[in-house]
């Protein structure tokens, strides 16, 4: 069933050993291992609800220390500790869903402990140089990443934006190459829909492999982060409004942001946003204008 003897993958500028079969996903690599994915027995504990919903199934979230473990009823438990290891127990019979459900929020939790900011958003390469979108649910950001692709940019990420800040330095970390894309920006874009496989996530989603050869392995750059808004002028955003605005799109569970966690993510927005171009745009509204953003946006980068 996709369980087997161990191998080595590379996501999220790691390397990754894994009981699990990701080779449809992932890229193969070899190396000294950063991260364990491996099969245990995590026994049952008192969650509190989360914000974050899978598949239309909210997670349950127990913090022990530096140990998280997560619950999604009828799909996995996961325990994520030290930035290094994901243990998972298997609650449901499908293993492309428990893939996808390990490489999200399990994954994300990880690299929040290893130091990266994390932001729920899309990204593309344009020129060596990465560009962010996020905005509220319906925004368009997954969909404005396919209209980039579609015009033969690179999607770095897709729901998952992990983010190295260095003191002088912002950098994007590339996930893996494959992105989920909704059935109407399938027809609005006029993407041959028989080319593509349907996501696990859900039944109006469908999964673009982009090839792996040639995928970037290396941090990239990053130039912009633009929030898609409905009814807003385009405006720049200051350094003092950045670390709010951003936390409106912290993609893990909010009891997370607290302690030393929450002081990080304060401080890393800052530099974030003293560093990089960010501002709020109003989404392209329709398919057409929404062609001709994306053709501005390389033409300008």
């Amino acid at each position: 069933m996709g369980i087997a003897e161990s191998r080595t993958f590379f996501a999220f500028g790691k390397i990754i050993k894994s009981d699990i079969d990701f080779s449809d996903m992932l890229l193969t690599a070899e190396g000294e291992v950063d991260i364990f994915i491996s099969e245990a027995d995590i026994k049952k504990k008192e969650f509190e609800q989360s914000n974050v919903f899978r598949k239309g199934i909210q997670a349950g979230i127990n913090i022990q220390g530096d140990t998280v473990t997560l619950n999604w009823p009828g799909i996995v438990r996961c325990q994520i500790s030290g930035g290094q290891e994901i243990n998972y127990k298997r609650l449901g019979d499908n293993l492309q869903t428990l893939k996808l459900f390990l490489l999200s929020e399990a994954i994300g939790i990880l690299l929040a402990q290893r130091g990266y900011f994390l932001l729920h958003g899309s990204a593309v390469e344009i020129n060596q140089k990465a560009h962010v979108f996020v905005g509220e649910p319906g925004a368009g950001k997954s969909t404005t990443a396919a209209a980039f692709w579609q015009a033969g940019q690179t999607v770095l990420t897709d729901d998952l934006v992990a983010i190295h800040v260095g003191k002088e330095t912002i950098e994007l970390i590339p996930s893996f190459p494959q992105f989920k894309i909704w059935e109407n920006a399938i027809e609005g874009l006029a993407i041959d829909k028989e080319k593509l496989k349907p996501s696990f996530e859900g039944l109006k989603k469908y999964l673009v492999s982009q090839k792996k050869t040639g995928f970037p392995r290396k941090s990239i750059p990053l130039k912009s982060i633009t929030i898609l808004k409905a009814e807003t002028d385009t405006e720049a955003l200051s350094p003092l409004t950045v670390p709010i605005e951003l936390l409106k799109h912290y993609p893990l569970p909010h009891q997370l942001m607290t302690g030393k966690l929450h002081q990080k993510h304060f401080k890393q927005a800052v530099q974030i946003g003293s560093l990089i171009q960010i501002e709020k745009i109003n989404r392209p509204d329709g398919f057409s204008k929404l062609k001709a953003f994306v053709q501005s946006t390389i033409q300008k980068n």
